[in-house]
């Protein structure tokens, strides 16, 4: 790469240095760190894709070619760094994947590092301002904008398009690294989200099957709520806010969040969906006036504090089995429920599905490696089917490549039904510049309409301008999926 690139921004071209580029990256360091959270994809986090239709991103490297072997003796350093998600997490990389790379590959050192998610967002930020950026490093699920925007990330399209291992991976994460019309990275992750529910509970008060329409959810969850002298002791169903917002606004009207540089939701169907929400709340924890559970030292699903959950299966069957194996039989795990024309109506019923939003943590390749042949011999090791489903399995999560998701853990404890949901009704979650301040301007009125502060119609012209004036302050004038399509895979090779 030359000592000075093009990096086009949202207004046109400019001329930075390449210290002036990876100087660049801790503008807005703070801001991308409150981001965190809700870009990961962990057990306990909370958090597509498509070129905008704004001016080209930056003109970022690009991989000459699929690289041969690497020919010199010298021994490089290819710096990793990955979030430390738990003891399991960490001991596999250090004690197998890891290894197993130097050994047979001895001219090549792994030179790896543990991020948290508080702080991974900040700390890759600073390494790129310090000159030292990492050469491989996971982010999280809408970080493909901010990076490849920012001029930051290595396009690996020709790595991709000569590797027999492209076509093994499941679409819905290869569109978590792709934006602006290239690959920046590979998922190593797949975190689908359904509802979860408990069939003993469902005995316990007499529910005969699994609630498909929204109009049987507020039903059931609010027959499973019970409050005892105004304390909640039983939540029908958690509150989850704007990601599952985003999954049933999609499972209603098809259509992505952001259209032309503007938000969306501000329709019939998006209102629709915020009043189902609302209403759901009213049954369930409303019943208490807005009184939440008490502590518990274990998740509620399991305790049986609340009969319903909206997340991932780390968050549901994994802490079943951690805690609570006997009542793994009873866990049902099923596509998420849809609007059924009666109280929740749809402005085109024919395009009204179930909606499995997925979010996906990836490996991306920094603009500024030094050494492509070894960078990518390290990614494609990172990325082998033993390798993936050995890293999944310490969270509980999906291997993004299908060979490894039909073996070991993937075959046990619900996971088949939750690949099979993820092939049928899988959509990758939305990704949008400002990301943390787009949710917010849609959180803080969901907040507000549930506790009923306002109406569900004003909430969602606030969402209108407050969202509207993120995209704005980013210049941002495109869309997150082709042809705003959400179920269009936008990502080829060749």
């Amino acid at each position: 790469m030359s000592e000075t690139d093009t990096e086009f921004g949202r207004t046109g071209p400019r001329k930075l240095s390449r210290r002036g580029l990876l100087r660049a990256g801790l503008v807005g360091t703070i801001a991308l760190a409150g981001t965190a959270a809700l870009a990961g994809c962990g057990e306990e986090e909370e958090e597509a894709m498509a070129p905008a239709a704004t001016k080209a991103a930056t003109e970022a490297p690009v991989a000459t070619a699929a690289p041969e072997a690497p020919a010199q003796e010298e021994a490089v350093t290819i710096s990793v760094w990955i979030v430390n998600q738990n003891d399991d997490t960490k001991k596999v990389h250090e004690e197998k994947i890891y290894p197993d790379f130097e050994a047979a590959n001895p001219s090549i050192k792994i030179e790896h590092r543990w991020l948290t998610w508080a702080k991974n967002i900040e700390t890759i930020l600073t390494a790129f301002a310090g000159d030292a950026p990492p050469d491989i490093f996971e982010l999280g699920a809408s970080h493909s904008v901010t990076f490849s925007d920012r001029g930051q990330l290595f396009n690996i399209d020709p790595w991709l398009a000569a590797w027999e291992g492209t076509s093994d991976f499941f679409p819905q994460g290869l569109q978590t690294p792709f934006w602006n019309g290239h690959m920046w990275g590979l998922p190593h992750l797949i975190a689908p989200r359904t509802v979860f529910w408990r069939q003993d509970i469902f005995d316990e008060v007499g529910i005969t099957s699994v609630p498909e329409t929204w109009e049987d959810v507020v039903e059931a969850t609010g027959k499973m709520t019970t409050v005892e002298d105004g304390q909640l002791i039983r939540e029908g169903m958690n509150w989850v806010g704007i990601q599952e917002y985003h999954a049933m606004y999609y499972a209603i009207s098809s259509t992505p969040v952001i259209v032309d540089g503007k938000s969306t939701l501000n329709s019939d169907d998006g209102v629709t969906t915020l009043q189902y929400l609302v209403d759901r709340w009213d049954a369930t924890g409303g019943q208490a006036g807005g009184v939440e559970l008490p502590e518990s030292p274990i998740p509620y699903f399991v305790s049986g504090e609340q009969a319903t959950v909206y997340t991932n299966m780390g968050g549901s069957v994994r802490q079943v089995k951690r805690h609570k194996p006997e009542l793994l039989d009873s866990i049902i795990v099923e596509k998420p429920p849809v609007p059924g024309g009666d109280v929740y109506k749809a402005s085109d019923p024919g395009v009204v599905a179930p909606v499995v939003q997925s979010f996906n943590d990836w490996m991306a390749v920094s603009a500024f490696i030094k050494h492509e042949d070894q960078t990518w011999e390290v990614l494609q090791h990172l990325m082998t089917p033993e390798n993936l489903l050995l890293y999944n399995e310490t969270l509980f999560f999906i291997p993004p490549r299908k060979s490894a998701a039909d073996q070991g853990f993937v075959l046990e404890d619900h996971n088949p039904s939750m690949v099979n949901l993820l092939n049928n009704y899988g959509i990758t979650a939305p990704k949008m510049p400002s990301q943390r301040e787009f949710y917010k301007a849609g959180q803080d009125q969901f907040q507000e309409a549930r506790f009923h502060k306002v109406g569900v119609e004003e909430a969602m012209a606030l969402v209108e301008e407050g969202q509207n004036q993120v995209l704005a302050d980013a210049d941002f004038t495109g869309g997150i999926y082709p042809n705003d399509d959400i179920r269009e895979v936008p990502v080829s090779f060749g």
